[in-house]
């Protein structure tokens, strides 16, 4: 069950980003930091901990790992996004010789 939701969220991920292609360099950055917290984050360190509580026999060793790591993916995500608010686009050469 737990891969179908995986493979559900890569799926729309996905679709999202193929939308995402005529988009500006701004907005291509707050859907990536928006995709990066609550698609990647999750499914990343989920996957991770589990491998590890799987290889240390452990459930808390896992725990703990998901713990440290979802915040900091998050963290990371929320960054990109805030580039993506703050980062102005710079102009193109064609339109200084109009």
């Amino acid at each position: 069950m737990e891969f179908l939701v995986i493979l559900a969220l890569l799926l729309i991920g996905s679709t999202i980003t193929l939308f995402s292609i005529n988009l500006s360099r701004n907005r291509k950055m707050m859907m990536w930091g928006i995709l990066t917290m609550f698609l990647i984050g999750p499914i990343l360190s989920w996957t991770l901990s589990l491998i590890y509580a799987d290889l240390e026999g452990d459930g808390f060793a896992g725990v703990a790992l998901l713990m440290l790591l979802l915040p900091i993916i998050f963290v990371i995500g929320l960054i990109i996004l805030i580039t993506g608010f703050v980062k102005k686009e710079g102009k193109t050469e064609n339109s200084n010789n109009q």
